[in-house]
Protein backbone atom coordinates (compact mmCIF):
# COMPACT_ATOMS: atom_id res chain seq x y z
CA UNK A 1 0.00 0.00 0.00
CA UNK A 2 1.53 3.38 -1.00
CA UNK A 3 2.68 5.73 1.74
CA UNK A 4 1.55 9.29 1.04
CA UNK A 5 4.68 10.80 2.60
CA UNK A 6 7.17 12.20 0.07
CA UNK A 7 10.90 12.04 0.77
CA UNK A 8 13.67 13.85 -1.11
CA UNK A 9 17.18 12.44 -0.87
CA UNK A 10 19.89 14.86 -1.94
CA UNK A 11 22.96 12.95 -3.08
CA UNK A 12 23.20 9.66 -4.96
CA UNK A 13 26.18 8.18 -3.16
CA UNK A 14 26.10 4.95 -1.18
CA UNK A 15 24.41 6.48 1.87
CA UNK A 16 21.72 8.12 -0.25
CA UNK A 17 21.02 4.96 -2.22
CA UNK A 18 20.87 2.77 0.89
CA UNK A 19 18.58 5.26 2.65
CA UNK A 20 16.25 5.13 -0.35
CA UNK A 21 16.50 1.34 -0.53
CA UNK A 22 15.44 0.90 3.09
CA UNK A 23 12.69 3.52 3.00
CA UNK A 24 11.30 2.09 -0.24
CA UNK A 25 10.41 -1.04 1.74
CA UNK A 26 7.88 1.16 3.55
CA UNK A 27 6.43 2.42 0.25
CA UNK A 28 7.29 6.08 0.72
CA UNK A 29 7.31 8.24 -2.40
CA UNK A 30 11.03 8.86 -2.85
CA UNK A 31 13.01 11.06 -5.21
CA UNK A 32 16.82 11.02 -5.36
CA UNK A 33 18.63 14.09 -6.69
CA UNK A 34 22.21 13.65 -7.89
CA UNK A 35 24.13 16.54 -9.43
CA UNK A 36 26.51 14.24 -11.32
CA UNK A 37 25.76 12.03 -14.29
CA UNK A 38 26.57 8.84 -12.37
CA UNK A 39 25.57 7.35 -9.03
CA UNK A 40 27.75 5.97 -6.26
CA UNK A 41 29.55 9.07 -5.00
CA UNK A 42 33.12 8.23 -4.00
CA UNK A 43 32.35 4.66 -5.10
CA UNK A 44 31.44 5.69 -8.63
CA UNK A 45 33.27 3.97 -11.44
CA UNK A 46 34.97 4.25 -14.77
CA UNK A 47 36.41 1.62 -17.12
CA UNK A 48 39.92 0.59 -18.06
CA UNK A 49 40.71 -2.07 -20.64
CA UNK A 50 36.92 -2.38 -21.13
CA UNK A 51 36.35 -3.50 -17.54
CA UNK A 52 34.63 -1.60 -14.71
CA UNK A 53 36.87 -0.11 -12.04
CA UNK A 54 36.40 2.45 -9.28
CA UNK A 55 37.56 6.04 -9.74
CA UNK A 56 39.24 5.62 -6.35
CA UNK A 57 40.50 2.27 -5.03
CA UNK A 58 38.13 0.28 -2.82
CA UNK A 59 37.98 -3.09 -1.14
CA UNK A 60 36.01 -4.73 1.67
CA UNK A 61 37.28 -6.16 4.94
CA UNK A 62 36.00 -9.39 6.47
CA UNK A 63 34.70 -7.30 9.39
CA UNK A 64 32.51 -5.13 7.10
CA UNK A 65 29.25 -6.53 8.43
CA UNK A 66 26.97 -3.98 6.74
CA UNK A 67 28.56 -4.49 3.33
CA UNK A 68 28.33 -8.26 3.67
CA UNK A 69 24.72 -8.12 4.91
CA UNK A 70 23.56 -5.83 2.08
CA UNK A 71 25.44 -7.92 -0.47
CA UNK A 72 23.59 -11.01 0.75
CA UNK A 73 20.21 -9.25 0.73
CA UNK A 74 20.75 -8.16 -2.88
CA UNK A 75 21.70 -11.71 -3.89
CA UNK A 76 25.30 -10.80 -4.66
CA UNK A 77 27.18 -12.99 -2.20
CA UNK A 78 28.72 -15.09 -4.98
CA UNK A 79 29.93 -11.90 -6.67
CA UNK A 80 31.92 -10.74 -3.64
CA UNK A 81 35.20 -12.65 -3.81
CA UNK A 82 37.86 -12.67 -1.10
CA UNK A 83 41.53 -12.39 -1.99
CA UNK A 84 44.68 -12.35 0.15
CA UNK A 85 46.06 -8.86 0.74
CA UNK A 86 49.76 -8.05 0.50
CA UNK A 87 51.36 -4.85 1.75
CA UNK A 88 54.76 -3.20 1.62
CA UNK A 89 56.51 0.00 2.63
CA UNK A 90 58.78 1.79 0.16
CA UNK A 91 61.46 3.57 2.18
CA UNK A 92 64.93 4.77 1.15
CA UNK A 93 64.58 3.18 -2.30
CA UNK A 94 63.78 -0.25 -0.90
CA UNK A 95 60.56 -2.20 -0.40
CA UNK A 96 59.83 -3.98 2.85
CA UNK A 97 56.96 -6.47 3.25
CA UNK A 98 54.60 -5.20 5.95
CA UNK A 99 51.84 -7.72 6.56
CA UNK A 100 52.12 -8.59 10.23
CA UNK A 101 54.26 -9.14 13.30
CA UNK A 102 56.98 -11.15 11.55
CA UNK A 103 57.49 -8.46 8.91
CA UNK A 104 57.70 -5.81 11.63
CA UNK A 105 60.40 -7.82 13.39
CA UNK A 106 62.35 -7.92 10.10
CA UNK A 107 61.91 -4.20 9.42
CA UNK A 108 65.57 -3.16 9.64
CA UNK A 109 65.11 0.63 9.24
CA UNK A 110 64.11 0.48 12.92
CA UNK A 111 66.33 -0.75 15.72
CA UNK A 112 65.28 -4.05 17.26
CA UNK A 113 64.16 -2.22 20.40
CA UNK A 114 61.95 0.13 18.36
CA UNK A 115 60.47 -2.80 16.44
CA UNK A 116 59.45 -4.43 19.73
CA UNK A 117 58.16 -1.11 21.04
CA UNK A 118 56.11 -0.54 17.88
CA UNK A 119 54.72 -4.07 18.07
CA UNK A 120 53.53 -3.46 21.63
CA UNK A 121 51.81 -0.24 20.52
CA UNK A 122 50.02 -2.08 17.69
CA UNK A 123 48.94 -4.84 20.09
CA UNK A 124 47.59 -2.30 22.55
CA UNK A 125 45.62 -0.43 19.89
CA UNK A 126 44.34 -3.73 18.47
CA UNK A 127 42.81 -4.90 21.72
CA UNK A 128 41.82 -1.82 23.71
CA UNK A 129 38.30 -0.51 23.23
CA UNK A 130 38.90 2.68 25.22
CA UNK A 131 39.12 5.12 22.34
CA UNK A 132 37.48 8.05 24.13
CA UNK A 133 40.48 8.66 26.35
CA UNK A 134 42.59 8.96 23.17
CA UNK A 135 40.29 11.38 21.39
CA UNK A 136 41.66 14.65 22.80
CA UNK A 137 45.24 13.70 21.92
CA UNK A 138 46.84 14.02 18.50
CA UNK A 139 48.06 10.85 16.84
CA UNK A 140 51.39 12.57 16.17
CA UNK A 141 52.08 13.34 19.83
CA UNK A 142 50.81 9.99 21.12
CA UNK A 143 52.80 7.94 18.63
CA UNK A 144 56.00 9.91 19.24
CA UNK A 145 55.66 9.24 22.95
CA UNK A 146 54.86 5.54 22.83
CA UNK A 147 56.47 4.29 19.60
CA UNK A 148 59.49 6.59 19.69
CA UNK A 149 60.72 9.23 17.26
CA UNK A 150 62.27 6.82 14.74
CA UNK A 151 59.13 4.71 14.41
CA UNK A 152 57.07 7.87 14.13
CA UNK A 153 59.34 9.34 11.45
CA UNK A 154 59.72 6.17 9.38
CA UNK A 155 56.33 4.43 9.77
CA UNK A 156 53.60 6.57 11.30
CA UNK A 157 54.24 10.10 10.05
CA UNK A 158 54.25 9.07 6.36
CA UNK A 159 50.95 7.24 6.87
CA UNK A 160 49.39 10.29 8.52
CA UNK A 161 50.78 12.60 5.84
CA UNK A 162 49.48 10.25 3.18
CA UNK A 163 45.95 10.55 4.50
CA UNK A 164 45.87 14.15 5.75
CA UNK A 165 48.67 16.02 3.95
CA UNK A 166 49.46 19.28 5.82
CA UNK A 167 47.01 18.42 8.60
CA UNK A 168 48.87 15.29 9.70
CA UNK A 169 49.81 16.84 13.07
CA UNK A 170 46.18 17.69 13.84
CA UNK A 171 44.50 14.27 13.66
CA UNK A 172 42.81 12.72 16.69
CA UNK A 173 44.46 9.63 18.10
CA UNK A 174 40.99 8.07 18.35
CA UNK A 175 40.80 8.04 14.54
CA UNK A 176 44.19 6.33 14.38
CA UNK A 177 43.09 3.80 16.99
CA UNK A 178 40.07 2.89 14.85
CA UNK A 179 42.26 2.28 11.80
CA UNK A 180 44.56 -0.10 13.66
CA UNK A 181 41.76 -1.73 15.64
CA UNK A 182 39.64 -2.46 12.56
CA UNK A 183 42.52 -3.79 10.48
CA UNK A 184 43.84 -6.00 13.27
CA UNK A 185 40.45 -7.58 13.80
CA UNK A 186 39.98 -8.28 10.08
CA UNK A 187 43.12 -10.33 9.65
CA UNK A 188 43.01 -13.63 11.48
CA UNK A 189 46.05 -15.56 10.30
CA UNK A 190 46.27 -13.54 7.08
CA UNK A 191 44.33 -10.56 5.83
CA UNK A 192 41.66 -11.16 3.21
CA UNK A 193 40.08 -8.34 1.23
CA UNK A 194 36.81 -8.44 -0.69
CA UNK A 195 36.08 -7.25 -4.20
CA UNK A 196 33.17 -7.73 -6.60
CA UNK A 197 33.76 -9.63 -9.83
CA UNK A 198 32.73 -6.63 -11.91
CA UNK A 199 33.89 -4.04 -9.42
CA UNK A 200 31.81 -2.18 -6.86
CA UNK A 201 29.57 -1.01 -9.69
CA UNK A 202 27.91 -4.41 -9.15
CA UNK A 203 26.64 -3.18 -5.78
CA UNK A 204 25.57 0.23 -7.10
CA UNK A 205 23.82 -1.24 -10.16
CA UNK A 206 21.93 -3.74 -8.01
CA UNK A 207 20.75 -1.03 -5.63
CA UNK A 208 19.60 1.14 -8.54
CA UNK A 209 17.76 -1.81 -10.10
CA UNK A 210 15.92 -2.48 -6.83
CA UNK A 211 15.05 1.20 -6.43
CA UNK A 212 13.71 1.43 -9.97
CA UNK A 213 11.56 -1.66 -9.42
CA UNK A 214 10.12 0.03 -6.32
CA UNK A 215 9.24 3.18 -8.28
CA UNK A 216 11.88 5.38 -6.67
CA UNK A 217 12.52 8.37 -8.93
CA UNK A 218 16.24 8.91 -9.60
CA UNK A 219 17.27 12.23 -11.15
CA UNK A 220 20.91 12.37 -12.22
CA UNK A 221 22.57 15.50 -13.64
CA UNK A 222 20.12 17.43 -11.46
CA UNK A 223 21.85 19.79 -9.02
CA UNK A 224 19.70 21.16 -6.22
CA UNK A 225 19.93 24.94 -5.91
CA UNK A 226 17.98 25.52 -2.72
CA UNK A 227 16.13 23.81 0.13
CA UNK A 228 13.31 25.86 1.67
CA UNK A 229 11.27 25.12 4.78
CA UNK A 230 7.52 25.60 4.25
CA UNK A 231 4.49 25.28 6.58
CA UNK A 232 3.70 21.89 5.04
CA UNK A 233 7.25 20.56 4.69
CA UNK A 234 10.00 21.51 2.25
CA UNK A 235 10.50 22.85 -1.25
CA UNK A 236 13.40 21.65 -3.39
CA UNK A 237 14.48 24.02 -6.15
CA UNK A 238 16.33 22.66 -9.19
CA UNK A 239 16.64 25.42 -11.77
CA UNK A 240 13.10 26.40 -12.75
CA UNK A 241 11.62 23.27 -11.14
CA UNK A 242 10.24 23.37 -7.58
CA UNK A 243 9.01 20.19 -5.87
CA UNK A 244 7.49 19.68 -2.43
CA UNK A 245 8.32 17.02 0.16
CA UNK A 246 7.51 15.97 3.72
CA UNK A 247 11.08 14.88 4.53
CA UNK A 248 14.48 15.83 3.17
CA UNK A 249 17.61 13.73 3.70
CA UNK A 250 20.88 15.36 2.62
CA UNK A 251 23.76 12.94 2.04
CA UNK A 252 26.13 15.65 0.85
CA UNK A 253 29.21 17.43 2.24
CA UNK A 254 28.45 19.71 5.17
CA UNK A 255 29.61 22.79 3.26
CA UNK A 256 27.14 22.05 0.45
CA UNK A 257 24.33 21.50 2.96
CA UNK A 258 25.08 24.89 4.55
CA UNK A 259 24.91 26.59 1.15
CA UNK A 260 21.62 24.95 0.11
CA UNK A 261 19.88 25.85 3.39
CA UNK A 262 21.04 29.46 3.82
CA UNK A 263 17.45 30.72 3.85
CA UNK A 264 16.39 28.58 6.82
CA UNK A 265 17.00 30.80 9.87
CA UNK A 266 16.43 28.00 12.38
CA UNK A 267 19.58 26.32 11.07
CA UNK A 268 21.99 29.22 11.67
CA UNK A 269 23.72 27.77 14.77
CA UNK A 270 23.76 24.30 13.23
CA UNK A 271 25.36 25.46 9.98
CA UNK A 272 27.90 27.58 11.88
CA UNK A 273 29.04 24.32 13.47
CA UNK A 274 29.39 22.75 10.02
CA UNK A 275 31.93 25.38 8.95
CA UNK A 276 34.45 23.91 11.42
CA UNK A 277 34.71 20.75 9.29
CA UNK A 278 37.65 20.78 6.87
CA UNK A 279 37.93 18.65 3.73
CA UNK A 280 40.67 17.39 1.44
CA UNK A 281 40.34 16.47 -2.23
CA UNK A 282 41.78 13.29 -3.72
CA UNK A 283 43.62 12.65 -6.97
CA UNK A 284 44.09 9.19 -8.48
CA UNK A 285 46.05 8.22 -11.57
CA UNK A 286 44.94 4.85 -12.95
CA UNK A 287 46.87 3.17 -15.75
CA UNK A 288 47.24 -0.18 -17.50
CA UNK A 289 50.45 -1.70 -18.77
CA UNK A 290 51.79 -5.12 -19.77
CA UNK A 291 54.57 -4.63 -17.19
CA UNK A 292 54.34 -6.15 -13.75
CA UNK A 293 56.02 -3.60 -11.52
CA UNK A 294 55.11 -4.89 -8.07
CA UNK A 295 54.41 -8.16 -6.31
CA UNK A 296 52.42 -6.31 -3.63
CA UNK A 297 48.83 -5.15 -3.77
CA UNK A 298 49.40 -2.09 -1.59
CA UNK A 299 52.72 -0.23 -1.36
CA UNK A 300 52.82 2.75 0.99
CA UNK A 301 55.34 5.33 -0.18
CA UNK A 302 57.37 6.59 2.80
CA UNK A 303 59.86 8.70 0.84
CA UNK A 304 58.66 12.28 1.23
CA UNK A 305 59.98 13.47 -2.15
CA UNK A 306 57.39 11.32 -3.98
CA UNK A 307 54.16 13.28 -4.73
CA UNK A 308 51.85 10.26 -4.38
CA UNK A 309 51.56 8.26 -1.18
CA UNK A 310 50.43 4.86 -2.39
CA UNK A 311 51.00 2.61 -5.38
CA UNK A 312 48.35 -0.08 -5.74
CA UNK A 313 48.73 -3.02 -8.07
CA UNK A 314 45.05 -3.76 -8.57
CA UNK A 315 45.89 -6.89 -10.56
CA UNK A 316 47.99 -8.29 -7.76
CA UNK A 317 44.63 -8.39 -6.01
CA UNK A 318 42.22 -9.43 -8.80
CA UNK A 319 42.84 -11.50 -11.97
CA UNK A 320 44.69 -9.85 -14.87
CA UNK A 321 42.29 -11.70 -17.20
CA UNK A 322 39.66 -9.09 -16.32
CA UNK A 323 41.86 -6.49 -18.03
CA UNK A 324 43.07 -8.37 -21.10
CA UNK A 325 45.99 -9.90 -19.16
CA UNK A 326 47.38 -6.46 -18.42
CA UNK A 327 48.41 -4.95 -15.09
CA UNK A 328 46.36 -2.10 -13.62
CA UNK A 329 47.79 0.38 -11.10
CA UNK A 330 46.57 3.26 -8.96
CA UNK A 331 48.77 6.13 -7.79
CA UNK A 332 47.00 8.42 -5.31
CA UNK A 333 47.22 11.25 -2.81
CA UNK A 334 45.03 13.67 -0.83
CA UNK A 335 45.47 17.44 -1.10
CA UNK A 336 44.19 20.58 0.67
CA UNK A 337 41.59 22.26 -1.49
CA UNK A 338 43.87 25.22 -2.24
CA UNK A 339 46.81 23.04 -3.33
CA UNK A 340 48.27 24.03 -6.74
CA UNK A 341 48.35 20.44 -8.00
CA UNK A 342 44.55 20.46 -8.15
CA UNK A 343 44.77 23.05 -10.89
CA UNK A 344 47.32 21.21 -13.04
CA UNK A 345 46.33 19.48 -16.26
CA UNK A 346 46.00 15.72 -16.42
CA UNK A 347 49.02 15.58 -18.74
CA UNK A 348 51.24 17.58 -16.38
CA UNK A 349 50.22 15.48 -13.40
CA UNK A 350 50.73 12.26 -15.35
CA UNK A 351 54.22 13.29 -16.49
CA UNK A 352 55.28 14.36 -12.99
CA UNK A 353 53.99 11.23 -11.31
CA UNK A 354 55.42 8.88 -13.93
CA UNK A 355 58.84 10.51 -13.47
CA UNK A 356 58.65 9.72 -9.76
CA UNK A 357 57.33 6.22 -10.41
CA UNK A 358 60.66 5.56 -12.15
CA UNK A 359 62.38 6.27 -8.83
CA UNK A 360 60.38 3.48 -7.22
CA UNK A 361 60.41 1.05 -10.16
CA UNK A 362 63.40 1.80 -12.45
CA UNK A 363 62.13 -0.84 -14.90
CA UNK A 364 58.96 1.16 -15.54
CA UNK A 365 58.55 1.89 -19.26
CA UNK A 366 56.00 4.61 -19.91
CA UNK A 367 56.09 3.92 -23.65
CA UNK A 368 54.16 0.67 -23.14
CA UNK A 369 51.46 2.21 -20.92
CA UNK A 370 48.14 1.58 -22.68
CA UNK A 371 45.36 3.48 -20.93
CA UNK A 372 45.53 6.34 -18.42
CA UNK A 373 42.74 7.92 -16.38
CA UNK A 374 43.14 10.77 -13.89
CA UNK A 375 40.29 11.13 -11.41
CA UNK A 376 39.74 14.05 -9.06
CA UNK A 377 37.37 13.68 -6.14
CA UNK A 378 36.23 16.76 -4.26
CA UNK A 379 35.58 16.63 -0.50
CA UNK A 380 37.01 13.11 -0.40
CA UNK A 381 38.26 13.15 3.20
CA UNK A 382 37.55 15.24 6.29
CA UNK A 383 40.02 16.06 9.07
CA UNK A 384 39.11 14.37 12.38
CA UNK A 385 40.59 16.95 14.74
CA UNK A 386 41.18 16.10 18.44
CA UNK A 387 37.90 15.68 20.36
CA UNK A 388 36.14 15.59 16.99
CA UNK A 389 33.12 13.93 18.55
CA UNK A 390 32.30 17.30 20.14
CA UNK A 391 31.85 19.02 16.76
CA UNK A 392 30.16 16.21 14.84
CA UNK A 393 26.74 17.54 13.80
CA UNK A 394 23.65 15.56 14.71
CA UNK A 395 21.81 13.68 11.98
CA UNK A 396 18.52 15.31 12.89
CA UNK A 397 18.84 19.04 12.28
CA UNK A 398 16.97 21.66 14.37
CA UNK A 399 14.32 21.69 11.64
CA UNK A 400 11.92 18.77 12.00
CA UNK A 401 12.13 16.15 9.23
CA UNK A 402 15.33 17.63 7.75
CA UNK A 403 18.31 15.29 8.10
CA UNK A 404 22.01 15.40 7.29
CA UNK A 405 24.03 12.22 6.85
CA UNK A 406 27.59 12.43 5.56
CA UNK A 407 30.82 10.54 6.16
CA UNK A 408 32.20 13.55 8.08
CA UNK A 409 29.78 12.54 10.88
CA UNK A 410 31.48 9.15 11.25
CA UNK A 411 33.88 9.00 14.21
CA UNK A 412 36.16 7.49 15.38
CA UNK A 413 35.98 5.08 12.44
CA UNK A 414 37.30 6.12 9.05
CA UNK A 415 34.79 6.74 6.31
CA UNK A 416 34.26 3.89 3.85
CA UNK A 417 31.63 1.81 2.08
CA UNK A 418 30.73 -0.24 5.14
CA UNK A 419 29.98 2.79 7.29
CA UNK A 420 28.25 4.61 4.41
CA UNK A 421 25.82 1.67 4.31
CA UNK A 422 25.43 1.79 8.09
CA UNK A 423 24.59 5.50 7.98
CA UNK A 424 21.93 4.92 5.33
CA UNK A 425 20.32 2.23 7.47
CA UNK A 426 20.45 4.50 10.50
CA UNK A 427 18.74 7.46 8.81
CA UNK A 428 16.06 5.25 7.26
CA UNK A 429 15.29 3.74 10.66
CA UNK A 430 15.11 7.19 12.26
CA UNK A 431 12.56 8.39 9.71
CA UNK A 432 10.48 5.21 9.90
CA UNK A 433 10.32 5.40 13.69
CA UNK A 434 9.36 9.09 13.64
CA UNK A 435 6.05 8.33 11.95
Amino acid sequence: MPNNKRIAIIGGGVTGLVTAYELSKKNYEITIYEQGSTLGGLLSGTTIENHPIERAYHHAFTTDEYTIQLTSELGLSNDLVWYPGSNAIHFNNRKYPFNGALDLLKFTPLSFFDRIRTGIVILYLSYTRSWKKLSSKTAADWLKKWSGMDAYRIIWRPLLQGKFHDYYKDVSMAWFWARIHTRANSRGKSEELGYFKSGFSTLIDSLVKSLTERNVIIKTSTPVNKITSTPSGFSITCGALIEHFDYVVCTIPTSVFARLTTGINALSDYTNQLHSITYLDAVCLIFSTPQKLSNYYWTSIHDTNIPFVVCINHTQFVPTSWFGNRQVYYLANYFPQNHPILGTSDKTLRDQWFNHLLEIYPQFDRSVVREITVTRLKNAQHIPFPSYENIVPTYATPVKNLYLSHFSQIFPEDRGVNFAIREGLKIAKTISESE
